[in-house]
């Protein structure tokens, strides 16, 4: 009975992370299309994060979650997970995002690893 009792805390924990960490990249997101004042500027942010969003729960699900399991999750990886997500991110988001990005904010990478980042420090 205790296992099964057990497991269902483990569930509803996991439930209830799920939430909070959906809810981190809502604030996060609010946050940063807020500063943004040019309309057409803030929808292409928000598919460029909505890609990133997508992309980081993707490898933290695939990748991260694998070797934290099996406890093979170092320094190394964790810079082969941020460049595993980088690479998957920069593929789906399209080239005039991209330039766009450059335009209002800089180097396009910086820009991406900050944004990984930002969303990785809230899960």
């Amino acid at each position: 009975m205790p296992e099964q009792l057990q497991e269902i805390l483990y569930t509803a924990l996991g439930l209830v992370l799920a939430g909070a960490i959906s809810y981190g990249f809502m604030l996060l997101r609010t946050f940063t299309l807020s500063k943004i004042k040019n309309e057409e500027l803030k929808q292409i942010v928000a598919a460029g994060l909505t890609v990133v969003e997508t992309v980081v729960a993707d490898v933290s699900e695939n990748f991260v979650k694998e070797m934290k399991k099996s406890g093979t999750f170092t320094k190394e990886a964790a810079a082969q997970a941020l460049e595993l997500t980088k690479q998957k991110a920069t593929a789906q988001i399209k080239a005039e995002t991209r330039v766009l990005i450059e335009k209002h904010f800089g180097d396009f990478e910086t820009w991406l690893t900050t944004q990984i980042e930002a969303i990785v420090s809230h899960k």
